[in-house]
């Protein structure tokens, strides 16, 4: 057995090991090379496997953690002729999800066909068609170096493989430091990284300083018109756009909404696929980086209420032209910076519960429920990540290792002015002019 062995469990139907497979969350085809069914540590290759069966394929090349797999594209399109059939509002109400903000002005975008009449997987229909694992975001960032030049290329394969095995990891390139940063789930998360990278890919690397994975969010909302005329080789590109954004708290953007009025529903109704397609790529590519601290920007929705495109004006252009626009936008709006706040829970002798709670006190902890149980007090906390870093060595000190704690992701909360130009300071080394 040669290569990445991916676990598979069958939910109805069959696969051999001849078959393709569609990979719906990557949309992309693959052909398995070998079928294993497995019996503790012996693989033993099968034919084929059917309903109900876990079963271990070797030779995807694309396949990650999470990932749904059919025996074609076409049972994509038929399952999603038959959503089709079903109205948003019931889908909606079925997901729990609240009716859109300003539902007699303004309609989804996305369409359910391309320029070409074929049909496309709109992110809420994903969501209901195929549930796969959803991974929260990281909230610690850190760089990662080989510690010699000879490393870099096994680094890079070692991390590629981890990603695919753990959706929690994130790794990329940060174009401006050229730097590979990699981000978890917490300090923990990442140590272990790097011990595996060590104990298991033989590649020594070092970790740079850890980093609150902040975000941005706007206070106020704001609409601009932006008209670009430039003239590329031979051809003239032309856009004229109108966006609006609105604040939103806990909203996730995943696509541009049309605003429709009586003076714009012409022009709107007449946008086609691709030029959507276009203005969506500007928007979250300028959602992406914050005027603040280049932090992602959420909890905003992004209004379309004008576009026109003239003649031979690349879609390239149409996506540079509204990520100009909504970085303008961000600019004239009053941006903010939320950091991640934890749902920390202790358990400690009550000997040393006084010297908890005063070192809680220092870090910003919202103390919300304290319990006794056989001499053993339960604390329950919220308390901004960016206080608990190194708190796991803090406790095992403080308490003499008779501490045990646990914390998870409680939702991401503005700062105050102060407490926003500390947090810049700790990144940037100065504090915001």
């Amino acid at each position: 057995r040669g290569g990445l062995l991916t676990f598979v469990r069958i939910y109805t139907g069959t696969i051999d090991q001849n078959s393709r497979i569609y990979n719906v969350s990557r949309q992309c085809s693959e052909k398995p090379s070998k079928l294993y069914t497995v019996l503790a540590d012996e693989y033993k290759e099968i034919e084929t496997a059917g309903p109900g069966s876990i079963v271990v394929i070797a030779g995807l090349k694309k396949t990650s953690t999470g990932d749904t797999l059919v025996a074609s594209q076409l049972h994509v399109h038929a399952a999603l002729e038959k959503l089709q059939k079903i109205p948003r509002a019931r889908r909606k109400d079925h997901d729990g999800a609240g009716v859109d903000a300003r539902s007699g002005d303004h309609e989804d975008v996305g369409g359910d066909r391309t320029d070409d009449g074929k049909l496309e997987l709109q992110q809420d229909e994903q969501d209901h068609l195929l549930l796969g694992v959803k991974v929260p975001d990281p909230v610690f960032f850190c760089s990662i170096e080989a510690v010699s030049p000879r490393h870099q290329k096994g680094l890079e394969e070692a991390l590629n493989i981890m990603q695919r095995e753990d959706p929690s990891l994130i790794v990329k390139h940060d174009v401006d430091t050229g730097q590979i940063v990699m981000g978890g789930m917490g300090e923990l998360h990442l140590e272990i990284v790097a011990s595996r990278l060590e104990s298991q890919y033989k590649v020594a690397a070092d970790l740079g300083t850890l980093q609150v994975a902040y975000r941005e969010q706007i206070l106020v909302g704001g609409e601009r018109t932006l008209n670009v005329e430039k003239v590329i080789g031979d051809q003239k590109q032309q856009v004229h756009i109108t966006l609006q954004l609105e604040p939103d708290p806990g909203h996730t953007f995943k696509k541009v909404e049309l605003q429709l009025n009586k003076d714009n529903r012409e022009n709107l109704l007449c946008v086609r696929q691709s030029q959507l397609k276009a203005v969506k790529a500007g928007v979250t590519s300028a959602l992406s980086s914050g005027p603040v601290l280049n932090c992602p920007v959420t909890g905003v929705r992004v209004f379309l209420k004008w576009l026109s495109v003239g003649r031979r004006t690349r879609d390239s252009f149409l996506t540079a032209t509204v990520g100009q626009c909504v970085k303008q936008l961000l600019s004239d709006c009053e941006c903010c910076l939320s950091e991640p706040v934890m749902l920390l829970t202790v358990a400690v002798d009550m000997e040393y519960s006084q010297l908890l709670l005063a070192d809680l006190g220092r870090r910003r902890a919202e103390i919300k429920e304290i319990t006794v149980t056989n001499d053993v007090k339960h604390l329950t906390a919220h308390v901004p990540l960016a206080e608990l870093i190194g708190y796991s060595s803090a406790v095992r000190r403080s308490c003499s290792g008779r501490a045990t704690f646990s914390m998870e992701l409680l939702e991401y909360r503005a700062m105050a002015s102060h407490e926003q130009r500390e947090a810049i300071k700790q990144v940037t080394g100065f504090y915001p002019t």
